[in-house]
């Protein structure tokens, strides 16, 4: 992912990466929450915002044709706030077992990671712009 000089193409992989968020969390994990520990309102609720991001994504991606750098940095504070959510909403929850830290441990590096990208390819814009 180090090559991903296309926004486009980025964003593309963000909506692509919400969707399976949103679908694992919303009929996979939601489903056999007490193997996770965490409540189906929580994880319904992070599934709705997963979902939104990958919508931001996507009308980005279909939408714009030149602003790519605000739309970057705006998707990866999203991505960002989604994981501090991510960490406050398991906080909170009282019988997380460690099938759940797992899953959502993993989840949070991969997020991070691309917003990192997504971070690291609207600088790398804005500075060819100049």
């Amino acid at each position: 992912m180090n090559n991903i000089k296309n926004p486009k193409l980025l964003l593309l992989i963000d909506a692509f990466g919400a969707l399976v968020t949103t679908i694992l969390l919303f009929f996979v994990v939601r489903n056999y929450h007490h193997f996770f520990g965490i409540d189906p309102s929580k994880i319904t609720t992070l599934a709705i915002i997963a979902f939104l991001i990958c919508c931001y994504s996507m009308v980005c991606n279909f939408v714009n044709k030149k602003f790519w750098k605000p739309l970057l940095f705006i998707l990866a504070s999203f991505n960002l706030l989604y994981c501090l959510f991510t960490v406050v909403t398991l906080y909170s929850s009282t019988f997380l077992t460690i099938y759940g830290i797992l899953y959502f441990f993993v989840e949070i590096v991969i997020i991070s990671v691309l917003a990192l990208f997504e971070i690291k390819t609207a600088r790398r814009l804005h500075s060819s712009n100049k």
